[in-house]
């Protein structure tokens, strides 16, 4: 009675019901002498291998003829009997069974399968039966929403009390119909903290199953694993990145934004949670693909599916790499989890690539019929208790997740309100491929993560898969598992500062600065510069150009401008904006009123550093005395006198030693000569102070720090 018949059927009656719909009593010689063959071969049974069941009946039928168990005239009626075999049945509830299919994998790591198969176990799970349901029925329909098949959808409801299907944004749906066969979704629900699956939502095929491969095309779902990156390299949210054209085909390929729009000047923060691919595949460029493909296996992803010898670096060619929807769900939990990661480890091989592996919780106990216990995964005594393994700093995952909740952030390409709003606070991101098969959405709170994945394999779609679909379907299901769970905030670790920068710079504020935010820091990587983006000059308003020391004061006024680098310039001509003028206005005639009142060391525009001889002439026919003068800028609101009032003429000799020590910049250096009358004589010349030298230093590893291998197996060196 516990002979294997495959398609799960053990012993002669079960699987007398499974191929022929009756009990083991009522079989005919035929029907018996098929299963007969099948607990020989059970993966030769009658509904997987059809073509072979007259092969098996004739064997078994003449071994029985040859032996004397049945006569010539039994032997023919049986070879002529009408076989009908049932077509496969599915399981009467199919509500979880790609989870099912899950927990089979990681009981197999423990157990024979064909034991297991054979049934007499108690498998507690860490399945949420009713979250389980719910994210089953919101699923089935929002892609009947999607597909317009409002009656389908409306069924869901009826058969369940589907409240999170209630929660779904009325406008979370694209208003271009996918052809309901071509679109298939997945839904997987974990604590973080403690790595438990708490829901599962797919079907166990190909394609469509959220734990296993091939997956899906991450697209830009993988970006905040590339800005963690550059987090590890000094970068932060505040850093401001250029969201222009390149002049790089080799690095940007044919990519662009979801939008189709240049952005320009934004800071970290704004250009991740927009989903601006521009942005991220420079940084992915610049950052390296293999060191991002280090962190994310770190975190949990299978890169093994992820192309790392990109001829360029553009995330557009990840749409031909697979990640799965459990994986990146995963990812994302240790970054919810301050950077650790959380799960079971079954053995003590390494991962891919060497990475050990830490996966999902799906197994909590296990006892056979007899109450015997097999695996408890709360005792010490079995070896599957839940293990943690820091990946990330929690400053460093604090960051991120304080970028991912910032809602106002990802009004520009989400608008307010938007999906990813749930009445609290929650972090979450968008993702999406160009070609538009598959939109993400993965997104927590503390203590419970949410990943959607919905999409297509079909290669011609009509209609790209709306990403709104998939962030509406997250949005419902969140808040149907939050609904009783009380409001809480993230913990801020220790080194962890605020500030205000000018945005979209990141750097220190200044007047000129038309927008001043406050930012989150790792402590020791706060700006100290003040913004150099946004900068006043004084312009000659009938001329256009830069205003100088020779420029009337009545055509003097002051404007601000954005300093664009060469890169930008295109853009910034399309977009309409103003660049400074380049040009300055003419030096006057006055400054050569006389041949005896002159400067002629430092000349014009020079560049200069510590003490400086001023030489030239100081001379006149009514000579009374001279200054000298200085005044910062091109066109100098004020005057210093670095000179006492010199009683001596000076014909082509020292006038001065000036001392520019702790000056930096464009001053104006002036000799003025008065004579006996009163009268001035004016001399004036341009200079550039440099009294900076080159600074070099080792800004992480501190002085004394220890490093634990292999814990601490990477290390990045700043300076």
């Amino acid at each position: 009675n516990s002979a294997n018949y495959g398609r799960l059927a053990y012993g002669a009656d079960a699987a007398a019901r499974i191929y022929f719909g009756k009990s083991a009593g009522d079989l005919t010689l035929a029907e018996a002498a098929i299963l007969a063959a099948t607990a020989e071969t059970p993966g030769l049974n009658p509904q997987d291998a059809p073509e072979l069941v007259t092969e098996l009946l004739n064997t078994t039928l003449q071994a029985m003829l040859v032996q004397g168990y049945i006569t010539a005239d039994e032997y023919n009626l049986a070879n002529e009997e009408n076989i009908q075999i049932m077509e496969p049945q599915q399981p009467e509830t199919e509500l979880a069974p790609a989870y099912v299919d899950f927990v089979l994998d990681q009981l197999s790591t423990q157990f024979d399968l064909d034991r297991i198969k054979r049934g007499g176990l108690l498998v507690t799970t860490s399945l949420d039966y009713d979250l389980q349901t719910q994210a089953w029925c919101a699923s089935e329909t929002q892609l009947a929403r999607i597909s317009q098949n409002q009656e389908n959808g409306s069924n869901f409801t009826e058969e369940i009390d589907c409240e999170a299907a209630r929660l779904l944004p009325s406008s979370s749906v694209g208003n271009q119909a996918l052809v309901p066969s071509e679109l298939g979704v997945n839904v997987v629900v974990l604590n973080p903290s403690n790595g438990e699956i708490l829901a599962m939502v797919g079907k166990p095929i190909p394609g469509y199953d959220p734990s296993h491969l091939p997956g899906h095309s991450p697209g830009t779902i993988i970006s905040p694993f590339i800005y963690l990156t550059a987090f590890t390299r000094g970068y932060n949210p505040a850093s401001l990145l250029w969201d222009v054209p390149s002049s790089s085909p080799a690095i940007m390929g044919d990519v662009e934004n979801p939008d189709q729009t240049f952005h320009g000047p934004v800071r970290l923060r704004t250009a991740l949670v927009n989903d601006y691919v521009i942005p991220a595949v420079q940084m992915l460029a610049q950052m390296g693909t293999e060191n991002v493909l280090r962190l994310v296996r770190q975190v949990g992803i299978d890169t093994s599916e992820i192309k790392s010898d990109l001829s360029t670096y553009s995330l557009n060619l990840m749409e031909d790499s697979e990640v799965t929807l459990l994986e990146v769900t995963q990812a994302y939990g240790v970054i919810a989890n301050n950077g650790i990661s959380a799960g079971q480890v079954f053995n003590t091989e390494s991962g891919t690539n060497g990475y050990s592996t830490i996966a999902p919780v799906s197994i909590l106990q296990v006892t056979n019929s007899l109450g015997e216990l097999w695996m408890n995964c709360q005792d010490d005594l079995f070896n599957c208790q839940t293990q943690t393994k820091p990946v990330i700093s929690a400053q460093l995952a604090y960051l991120m997740t304080h970028i991912l909740s910032d809602e106002t952030a990802r009004w520009p390409s989400l608008g307010h309100p938007n999906p990813l709003e749930i009445g609290r606070p929650a972090a979450a991101k968008i993702g999406q491929t160009s070609r538009e098969t598959d939109a993400w959405t993965v997104g927590y709170i503390p203590g419970l993560i949410v990943g959607v994945w919905m999409g297509s394999n079909s290669s011609d779609l009509q209609h790209g898969v709306p990403i709104s679909g998939a962030a509406g379907l997250w949005h419902a299901i969140i808040q149907y598992a939050t609904q009783d769970t009380p409001l809480s905030e993230w913990r801020i670790p220790a080194g962890i500062s605020s500030i205000e920068v000018c945005d979209p710079s990141g750097m220190l504020p200044t007047d000129d600065c038309p927008v001043v935010v406050t930012e989150v820091f790792q402590n020791g990587r706060e700006p100290t510069q003040e913004d150099t983006l946004f900068r006043s000059f004084q312009i000659n308003r009938e001329t256009g150009r830069l205003a100088t020391v020779f420029t009337p004061p009545e055509l003097v006024e002051t404007r601000v401008f954005m300093v664009f680098p060469p890169e930008a310039s295109a853009w910034a001509s399309q977009a309409g904006l103003l660049t400074p003028p380049e040009s300055y206005d003419v030096l006057g005639p006055f400054n050569n009123q006389a041949e005896s009142v002159n400067i002629t060391s430092p000349e014009m525009f020079a560049n200069i550093s510590g003490q400086v001889v001023i030489t030239g002439d100081a001379d006149d026919d009514q000579f009374e005395y001279y200054r000298i003068q200085i005044g910062e800028g091109l066109n100098p609101s004020s005057w210093l006198q670095i000179s006492e009032d010199i009683n001596t003429p000076v014909s082509n000799g020292e006038l001065e030693v000036w001392d520019t020590t702790g000056l930096e910049g464009l001053y104006a250096l002036q000799l003025l000569v008065v004579d006996q009358d009163q009268k001035v004589k004016i001399f004036t010349t341009q200079v550039t102070i440099d009294n900076q030298p080159p600074e070099i230093s080792i800004r992480y590893p501190e002085e004394g720090q220890v490093f634990t291998y292999p814990e601490d197996s990477t290390i990045t060196f700043e300076v």
